[in-house]
């Protein structure tokens, strides 16, 4: 045993082993910028109450996934104040009343204003035969006194004959001419009034109903006028009442829609969350704006790592990073997102996990996980966990050794001043 032991090949070959653990252990430390206090994080969503009432009893319990094709039910509402919906009502009721009304008396006058159209109509038939039989009367008359005028005319022209033979007298000559100039006049007045009785029919036919040259207007065509004029003040009527039972109607139907939806209150819960936390108990009594649950995205997962400020200018948005959980063997591609210094101040996110904030010469490096590695919902999404973070370095080789062996003296360095500060304090 003690010859195995002293073997020079034995010997070598457990300092080749030791060599190559060695090297296998530090090789990460050479290829790799590594940081191990990583955790992974997540944006929460706060989820509120938007109206007072009671939480529900089946709230979504601490880890479930949310799919987002089904409403969850989270509030149920106090009785609602119903006052106005009833006074809207009332006021509707009113307003249709008042309309039926309106309507009513419209249709009242309407009726009286065909009645006194068919009076008026039936008058302007009696004015129209009443005028027709005196026409017929004056034309008889004016055909007498045509008849008149022409025997008349034939005894004047025999007169004449007589008065030149010395017959008669001059002043029975004068007797005769005078008589037949009067029954030429009496017949001229009744052909005038002839012409008058047609232009009264003429004015009768449209309405117009003359009466010693004015217009004898009848009871019935004053009335109907009359009735026109209420009848436009209740189509004016009419029309205020339907408008306001229309903008009641409205009213009411948004004051229904409200008070159905204070009845309850039914949310449609994001795909890819999970249920972070619940802040309001079952079945207890929440105001407005009370949060009820928050909500973490594991769709959009990220882990903020810090790493030397020095580092600053080799860390660029978008590129790849290696992230490994603690406990498993799976490296997950991440990228680099937002690079935050020492002196930053710090964003006012609402987060699942607690991000510290980075020592003297540190910077926060966030890195964002794939969607494709958050599906799973099991464990809050690994929120929390610890992971280990390797970022590329840029070169291979003595430079990398180099940077190595100063990140190793400058943690030391933080370390021994972290040190020195706790015993001063």
């Amino acid at each position: 045993m003690e010859k195995f032991v002293r073997s020079r090949l034995v010997r070598l070959s457990l300092a080749s082993v030791l060599l190559a653990t060695a090297l296998w252990a530090f090789f990460p430390y050479l290829a790799y910028h590594v940081a191990s206090s990583a955790f992974v994080n997540a944006e929460l969503l706060r989820v509120t109450a938007p109206i007072s009432g009671e939480v529900a009893h089946d709230l979504p319990a601490k880890g479930a996934l949310m799919d987002g094709t089904t409403k969850t039910r989270l509030i149920e509402a106090l009785p609602p104040d119903r006052r106005t919906l009833v006074r809207l009502q009332q006021q509707y009721a009113t307003a249709e009343a008042q309309a039926a009304l309106v309507e009513a008396q419209l249709a009242q006058v309407k009726a009286a204003d065909r009645r006194l159209a068919e009076e008026t109509a039936r008058y302007r038939e009696a004015v129209l035969a009443r005028l027709a039989y005196e026409s017929d009367e004056t034309t008889a008359n004016l055909a007498g006194c045509d008849a008149d005028e022409q025997q008349q005319a034939k005894a004047l022209a025999r007169a004449d004959l007589l008065a030149k033979a010395g017959v008669i007298s001059p002043q029975r000559l004068d007797n005769i001419a005078a008589t037949h100039a009067s029954t030429l006049a009496r017949c001229r007045a009744i052909i005038a009034q002839i012409g008058r009785l047609k232009a009264e029919a003429a004015a009768a036919r449209v309405g117009i109903f003359l009466e010693d040259g004015f217009n004898d207007t009848p009871y019935t065509a004053q009335e109907r006028d009359r009735l026109l004029l209420r009848r436009q003040e209740l189509q004016a009527t009419l029309l205020d009442a339907r408008s306001r039972l229309a903008q009641l109607a409205a009213e009411s139907a948004a004051e229904r829609q409200r008070i159905a939806q204070l009845s309850s209150y039914a949310l449609a819960l994001p795909a890819g969350y999970v249920v972070w936390s619940v802040l309001a108990s079952p079945g207890s009594a929440v105001t407005e704006g009370q949060p009820i649950m928050d909500l973490a995205d594991c769709q959009r997962r990220f882990v903020v790592v810090q790493v030397p400020e020095r580092d600053f200018g080799t860390m660029r948005t978008g590129d790849p990073v290696m992230v490994r959980l603690y406990g498993t063997n799976h490296w997950l591609q991440g990228i680099v997102g937002h690079v935050r210094g020492s002196a930053a101040r710090d964003d006012t996110r609402l987060l699942a996990a607690h991000i510290p904030d980075p020592g003297g010469g540190q910077i926060s490096v966030e890195v964002a996980l794939p969607p494709t590695a958050a599906k799973n919902a099991a464990g809050f999404c690994n929120i929390g966990r610890l992971a280990e973070v390797r970022f590329h370095r840029r070169g291979f080789g003595i430079a990398a050794a180099w940077r190595f062996i100063t990140d190793m003296i400058g943690a030391h360095e933080t370390r021994v001043a972290g040190g020195s500060s706790a015993r001063a304090g």
